[in-house]
């Protein structure tokens, strides 16, 4: 009889043990350390900076863009969810629209930004002439823009001069287009959109001058395009080099 309750006495201490263990761990709970065992917030991860045989890290999900797009689960108990993106197959829906670069992305609630924007720009200028040999003047897009300094993401045509950005949003716009032939006769350089006239650089009348825009110009990402043109009223040539005559533009904001 004794034997049987020395027994139950030990087992009540092994439940009660373990009920206070599992206290004690519902309380730290709210804590969580990785090699540590004091975190200091809900998760703390400490390195091992002097081994040089651990790879210190975070590794996020990593997701080809398709498999991103492909995603429905997302909304607003997701905001704050990170993922890396490690190519950039599949066609773009909204979520995913700024999606243009593999790296770490996070998700604000509607759609996907990347943690730091890479630079979607581009500059170009001519090694060959460009002229409007017509004594009565005109209007002649400067294409053949084939000295292409950077162009990060591949939007600006070489060969006609064309810039379609697949980013929506804001960009900063500059040309500047040098004007040859001694007249008098009116003449200007001037930024085309979608086949339009969009803005005007200044203006001059005669001699040898260079016509210079800058402009913010909002693309919506898929079909807008931006173009520089040059015109006069007598002929003239829009010379070579990168000094005389470039074209650029850079994404400023969304």
């Amino acid at each position: 009889m004794l034997t049987c309750d020395l027994l139950k006495i030990k087992t009540m201490k092994k439940i009660f043990t373990f009920l206070l263990s599992m206290l004690s761990l519902a309380a730290a709970a709210q804590y969580v350390g990785v090699n540590t065992t004091s975190p200091a917030a809900n998760l703390q991860i400490l390195g091992k900076p002097a081994n040089t045989t651990v790879a210190d890290g975070v590794i996020t999900p990593r997701l080809t863009r398709a498999q991103l797009i492909a995603k429905t689960a997302y909304g607003a108990d997701q905001v704050g969810a990170m993922v890396y993106v490690s190519d950039l197959s599949g066609a773009t829906n909204a979520a995913t629209a700024n999606v243009l670069a593999i790296g770490h992305y996070y998700f604000n609630g509607t759609t996907w930004l990347q943690f730091q924007p890479q630079l979607y720009a581009f500059h170009a200028s001519k090694n060959t002439n460009n002229e409007i040999n017509d004594d009565a003047g005109g209007e002649v897009v400067i294409d053949g823009w084939n000295v292409e300094h950077y162009d990060t993401n591949n939007w600006f045509n070489t060969s006609n001069g064309r810039f379609t950005p697949k980013l929506a949003g804001y960009y900063r716009v500059n040309f500047n287009v040098a004007m040859y032939y001694a007249s008098s006769r009116l003449r200007f350089a001037l930024l085309y959109k979608n086949g339009s006239p969009y803005a005007y650089g200044n203006v001059a009348h005669g001699g040898i001058y260079s016509s210079t825009l800058s402009v913010v110009v909002y693309m919506n990402g898929t079909t807008d395009n931006l173009s520089v043109y040059h015109s006069s009223t007598y002929r003239q040539n829009a010379p070579s080099s990168n000094a005389e005559t470039n074209f650029q533009a850079y994404y400023i904001g969304g």
